[in-house]
């Protein structure tokens, strides 16, 4: 890999060594690529216990593997030896998670997918562990996310698995343990098949992919050739999937335009197929799933359209329903079946206790035990067998999910190794006086939400009876301002009104007022203001409904809001001048999921000229003009404005083409623009910071979470929460230059997080001569590997002289490290740290 370098910033250490008369000086790092920011966690209000996510369970080496975060490392392999749990890898070091995931075993090793950087990036790349040492075997496409090899499986000996190399999408690959090959381009060009389901049967591997031509259809490889079986003909898709082996035939769930997902079979010796049963009759699909050979059947899940989705099985002849453990038509929804003890395992919900562990013993069903007792769900999955015993992932009465196991007679937690917490789920975040104010639930028992106040370090209670109900907080004057309440820093003061509002939103300061939406049992949400002392209702229209204005924006001297004028059936754009009744501003319908943004003398908005086909529009006074057709199929583009920046505005809207929902769109004041492309969404809660756009995206990878726009090129700011699941992120406001936002790390819950430019959290803080030695001393976010460098003069250029330092924890760390004999003949020495490796 190659360094990393930086434009240093010179700063002189004076003072320690002027009877030499020497000018020591370091340079502060500026990092020139990514990251430019740091993602760190500001306060954890809410401490009740949360899960470590164990999952992923193999059996390797007399042990039992499986992935788990214990809080400190991010999400690892981990061994149990039946005794004790021990993690075996750091591929990422720190908190980073390394995303581990598809394990599999070939010749005596276990195979993985995980990312090990050092400095937040995503580098998912296929590894090995023989028992003692974790190795990349892979480094494709590292720039964009990595190789990612999944649903790896071995089939004569070698794996076999999807995986993209950046050029020709999720393709079809192999491993032999020395060399790596696409197999095939099933999809040719740049565009995914998307392999998956690999099953080997009758010396074959199955498996399921797409082509433009045949949709999405059965698969195979005899190892020199491949061939597909268009179950489905032509281009609409059979979808097959759940591969099983049964009396030597092949069984799976497949559908066709006559009878819907259906149990399907394939016989090897002839390549005869067809449909076993039409479980839930004509088109209708029963969605058979969950496949599992049991006591001379193959069971399975299914849904026959009378008595929800319950265990079903097939003997060779005939298909039948064997439970039915939710009532009535409720689905109790089996899955995860495991054969142990003679008696089918697996988990389903009864209606009354939550999805746990059942057992199905061939004649009836029973409950194994209720972890999460009540209604809470354990949500039992990946379970194992190992040492006689059946283990398996699930949460319990704390919403932990750890390591559990059963004997066939008791059920017990194996290990817990995270012992993290649940989300306080922050919202309503102001700067006020110097600190960060929000609103929170303190513990998951609390009846209800807490004030919150935030000095930068500490975080300490304000009212635990007095906060923002639903999120609307703003300053007035010298003061905060929320629901009848106003905060002057000290004390809380009751606001005066006949009749006071039973809810108020969408605070807005204009002029010596503030205004709002509030609502009475009379006449609804109605507009509404306050002088900083009483509370006035400003309207009356639509009676016990209410105007409900919305998105109160200043423009023109004037206060501009969206609002309904009969009864939320539509939405127009309205304007009060402080003095004459608001009145609507023309006839343009506005999207109720919209905001107004203000933008090179006008306003933005989604709107419709008849209320079917929303896109993005302008208004500048007088006139309404449309910006662009972003959906060309006139279903519906959904516009969002969220921010301006780089003196552009950006938005997020549905073109209908790329993507399953929303992209990052922007307006230069001339033409629109699609800036992403993501697998699924992105571009939502967009916010600025530093001439940077930083928005919500998900690029089917690693869900939703924060990435950033430069004005060039899009890329991933942290994947706070690891793997495929989101967090979520969600901004509030600026707060001594960071954003305050609320995300998800999968760890802690919904909880408060900040960013800041990575000038704040990563710089030189001390240099001092100690001798013949120089000390230094820098802060860093814990975690990144740290290199110092020394140069003699800025001409030269910069050598290391140090070994990879990683920063301790996994907030902001200080680091020392003493060059020794760097005083040493020397009149001046220049200092700086990259980031490793």
């Amino acid at each position: 890999m190659s360094l990393r370098t930086y434009s240093p910033r010179l700063a002189t250490a004076k003072g320690w060594v002027l009877a030499l008369a020497l000018s020591w000086l370091f340079a502060a790092p500026i990092q020139a690529q990514v990251p430019a920011e740091y993602a760190r966690l500001a306060a954890d209000i809410n401490l009740s216990p949360v899960s470590p996510a164990s999952g992923n369970l193999i059996v390797f080496n007399n042990a039992l593997y499986f992935v788990a975060n214990d809080g400190s490392h991010g999400s690892e392999l981990w061994r149990y030896d039946g005794t004790t749990a021990t993690r075996v890898t750091d591929l990422s070091p720190g908190s980073a998670s390394s995303l581990i995931t598809s394990l599999a075993l070939l010749n005596g090793a276990l195979y993985f997918r995980g990312s090990g950087t050092t400095n937040g990036t995503i580098d998912s790349q296929l590894w090995k562990y023989d028992g003692t040492n974790a190795t990349r075997i892979t480094e494709i496409n590292a720039g964009s996310g990595g190789f990612l090899p999944s649903g790896m499986t071995a089939y004569n000996g070698a794996l076999y698995f999807s995986a993209n190399d950046g050029t020709n999408g999720n393709e079809f690959w192999s491993y032999d343990g020395s060399t790596l090959s696409m197999v095939g381009d099933l999809n040719p060009g740049a565009a995914n098949s998307n392999p998956f389901g690999f099953t080997v049967y009758d010396g074959i591997l199955f498996f399921t992919a797409t082509t433009a031509i045949n949709g999405t259809e059965l698969f195979t490889w005899d190892g020199s050739n491949w061939a597909m079986l268009d179950i489905n003909f032509g281009s609409v898709s059979s979808f097959p999937s759940g591969y099983t082996v049964y009396n030597n035939l092949l069984y799976y769930a497949a559908s066709n335009s006559v009878s819907g997902m259906e149990l399907w079979y394939l016989d090897g010796s002839n390549f005869a197929y067809g449909q076993v049963a039409d479980i839930n009759p004509g088109a209708a699909s029963s969605n058979p799933a969950n496949f599992r050979v049991f006591n001379g059947a193959l069971y399975f899940s299914a849904n026959d359209g009378v008595n929800g989705t319950e265990l079903w099985k097939y003997d060779g002849t005939s298909a039948t329903r064997v439970t039915q453990i939710a009532v009535g038509s409720s689905s109790s929804s089996p899955a995860n079946l495991c054969v142990y003890n003679n008696a089918l395992y697996f988990s389903a919900n009864d209606g009354t206790s939550g999805t746990e562990l059942w057992k199905y013993d061939g004649s009836s069903a029973v409950r194994v035990a209720d972890i999460n007792p009540g209604s809470g769900s354990s949500s039992p999955n990946n379970l194992t067998v190992f040492n006689n015993q059946l283990y398996f992932a699930a949460i319990d009465t704390n919403s932990a999910r750890g390591l559990w196991r059963t004997d066939g007679s008791s059920v017990s937690l194996v290990t817990n190794v995270n012992t993290g917490s649940a989300g306080s789920s922050p919202y309503a975040g102001i700067a006020f006086n110097g600190a960060y104010y929000f609103a929170a639930l303190p513990t998951n028992n609390a009846l209800n939400n807490y004030f919150y106040k935030y000095d930068g370090t500490n975080t300490s209670v304000v009212s635990t009876t007095k906060y923002p109900p639903n999120g609307a907080i703003a300053q007035f004057g010298n003061a905060l301002y929320f629901s009848t309440w106003k905060f002057d820093g000290t004390n809380f003061t009751a606001l005066a009104g006949n009749p006071l509002p039973t809810s108020v939103s969408e605070l807005r300061v204009w002029g010596n007022a503030l205004y709002f939406n509030g609502r009475d049992n009379t006449y609804g949400n109605q507009l509404w203001k306050c002088d900083g002392t009483n509370m006035t209702r400003l309207t009356t229209v639509n009676p016990s409904y209410g105007l409900n204005p919305l998105a109160l924006t200043v423009f023109n001297g004037a206060l501009y809001f969206y609002a309904t004028a009969d009864f939320g059936a539509t939405y127009g754009l309205w304007k009060y001048d402080g003095v004459n009744s608001p009145a609507r501003v023309g006839t343009m319908i506005l999207a109720t999921l919209n905001s107004l943004l203000l933008y090179n003398g006008a306003l933005y908005m989604g709107a419709a000229a008849s209320g079917t086909d929303f896109e993005p529009w302008k208004y500048d006074g007088t006139n309404f003009t449309l910006l662009a057709e972003v959906n060309a199929f006139h279903t519906n583009a959904t516009p969002i404005f969220w921010t301006t920046c780089r003196n552009q505005a950006f938005f997020s809207a549905n073109d209908g083409v790329h993507g399953t929902g929303y992209q990052l769109w922007s307006w230069d004041g001339s033409s629109a623009t699609r800036i992403s492309n993501f697998a699924v969404s992105g571009g939502f809660y967009a916010f600025a910071l530093s001439n940077t756009l930083y928005f919500a995206g998900n690029d089917g990878v690693t869900g939703y979470e924060l990435w950033k726009y430069d004005g060039a090129n899009l890329s991933l700011v942290a994947d706070i929460n690891p793997g495929a699941g989101s967090s979520q992120p969600q901004p509030l406001s600026l707060f001594n230059n960071a954003y305050m936002f609320i995300a998800n790390d999968g760890l802690r819950g919904s909880e408060l997080w900040r960013l800041d430019p990575l000038a704040d959290v990563f710089r030189l803080t001390r240099i001092a001569r100690q001798g013949q030695d120089v000390s230094l001393t820098w802060l860093s976010p814990g975690g990144w590997t740290n290199i110092v460098q020394t140069a003699n003069d800025l001409v030269s250029g910069f050598t290391d002289c140090s070994p990879s330092i990683i920063s301790p924890g996994s907030g902001l760390a200080t680091t020392n490290y003493l060059h020794l004999g760097g005083a040493t003949n020397r009149f001046s020495r220049y200092y700086r740290i990259r980031l490793g490796p």
